[in-house]
């Protein structure tokens, strides 16, 4: 379980540089509700009562980010000047 006392753009950031997150916008997401596995971004679970959102990059592992955790996401990439 991640560190609540992080930011999640902090937490977003720090994967970034790691090399764990993508540093592009897929070309299409899609929604749906959660089925209990966790967010790519801040590492805590999908429930069922949350909106994920999905996305690939050719053929690589599917992404799962939370709708808010998503919008960080792509913030942090505008801001990295990669969109």
């Amino acid at each position: 379980m991640p560190d609540r006392k992080t930011s999640i753009a902090d937490r977003i950031r720090a994967k970034f540089d790691a090399g764990d997150l993508p540093p592009i916008r897929p070309k299409e997401m899609w929604g749906r509700f959660g089925d209990g596995d966790s967010c790519d971004a801040c590492g805590n679970p999908l429930l069922t009562t949350d909106v994920e959102y999905d996305f690939n990059l050719g053929g690589k592992c599917t992404r799962r980010f939370h709708i808010s955790c998503a919008g960080k996401w792509q913030a942090e990439l505008r801001r990295r000047g990669l969109t």
